[in-house]
């Protein structure tokens, strides 16, 4: 055997012996569930610690990565680009312990093109959708795929896709196309008379190249709520009660706010009291002039009394003189005493006395005219003074000197 043939041989035989040494990885499962695209396997438990290599085969390209764990997740490498989403992958996986490697093992291949060839035939679901009632008719609207799902607006910057979407209800279809620029999508159709508005959606992404499609799951029956008629009026209803509200508040708070910083008025003149000793003034009286006001108490002999009440008590005094001077009794002796104390004026007296009708006169003076600026002790207060008129009359006077 020639030197040559003989190391091939002794290489085939050692990596046998290696792939042998460590198993690979079983059930190698590519799987799509919307956008996320993932691949997983199995692998014993009672190996040693172990790592693998990833090796996707794709239409767009290879990439390879490691990962200790049982599954990768390939979504980043499918939603490149155009070119990936619309191409059909297959994975490889290979288990590796140090320096040694396993065999690969391959797993089925997956697209999203609806028109390429491959084990498993991935679909997107279809954004949600709503049905409304519009003046224009019934309207069925939903947010356009290419801005509803991020990785398709990133992976289409470059380039100008579309979206083609199928409205079926009962036999009727209605096709309609919505541009990448578009944010939602519209279609307004027209129900028969007593035929229950319901439709079911379902679209294609379309690319640049015709033969390249991305099929969107079929929904659901979509209908039009009863409930649905009547939202614009309860709408209505609950913004006019908002309003209101906010009315009410900004009110009771502009209310508020003036009651605490009003002035208080000035209380009106009338209410003012003058205060004479200390010149304070009081909210809840008005002053009121102060009349000097003298109340004269005359006893007779016989023990009857008479009041006699004038603005001063000199005055009192001199009608009483007067009187007893028309009657006879006072004498001029009589007059020059009250003369003496202050109690008569001149021009009053008479020459004739009685004799008969002793008087007592007890006078109490309640003259205020004379204001105090200070504070009277009981020393300065007013004392009783008795003046003799004559005949044994006496009288006693009130007096503030």
């Amino acid at each position: 055997m020639p030197l040559d043939g003989a190391f091939t041989a002794l290489l085939l035989l050692t990596s046998g012996v290696s792939a042998a040494a460590v198993p690979p990885p079983t059930n190698v499962t590519l799987s799509c569930q919307n956008l996320k695209t993932t691949v997983s396997w199995e692998y014993s438990k009672q190996q040693p610690p172990t790592y693998f290599s990833v090796r996707i085969g794709s239409s767009a390209g290879p990439y390879e990565n490691e990962t200790a764990d049982h599954r990768y997740d390939l979504s980043h490498f499918v939603w490149k680009t155009e070119e990936h989403y619309m191409g059909f992958h297959y994975v490889n996986v290979t288990a590796i312990q140090g320096s040694t490697k396993s065999l690969p093992v391959q797993s089925k291949s997956l697209t999203f093109n609806n028109l390429k060839t491959a084990h498993i035939k991935c679909a997107l679901d279809f954004p949600p959708a709503k049905l409304t009632s519009e003046d224009s008719g019934t309207t069925v609207s939903f947010q356009n795929p290419l801005h509803f799902y991020k990785e398709l607006k990133q992976a289409n910057k470059l380039h100008k896709v579309f979206f083609e979407f199928n409205v079926s209800s009962d036999d009727r279809h209605f096709e309609s196309v919505c541009s990448s620029e578009q944010i939602i999508c519209k279609e307004v159709i027209s129900f028969p008379e007593g035929v229950e508005e319901c439709v079911t959606l379902k679209g294609w992404l379309g690319g640049e190249k015709s033969a390249d499609r991305v099929v969107f799951r079929e929904t659901g029956l979509i209908c039009l709520s009863k409930s649905e008629e009547g939202n614009a009026e309860v709408t209505l209803t609950i913004l006019l009660c908002v309003v209101i509200l906010v009315i009410c508040l900004i009110t009771a708070a502009i209310c508020k706010v003036r009651a605490w910083t009003m002035k208080l008025q000035s209380p009106p003149k009338a209410l003012d009291l003058e205060l004479s000793n200390h010149g304070e003034r009081h909210l809840r009286y008005n002053t009121v002039a102060t009349t000097p006001i003298s109340v004269v108490r005359l006893i007779k002999a016989n023990g009857s009394t008479e009041n006699l009440q004038d603005s001063g008590l000199c005055s009192v005094l001199q009608h009483l003189t007067k009187s007893l001077y028309a009657t006879g009794g006072l004498s001029e002796e009589s007059s020059q005493r009250l003369k003496a104390v202050g109690l008569m004026s001149e021009g009053h007296g008479t020459d004739d006395d009685s004799a008969d009708d002793s008087l007592k006169t007890e006078c109490v003076s309640m003259d205020e005219a004379e204001e105090e600026t200070e504070p009277v002790s009981n020393y300065d207060r007013p004392h009783i003074l008795q003046a003799d008129i004559g005949d044994g009359d006496m009288v006693e006077v009130y007096t503030k000197r």
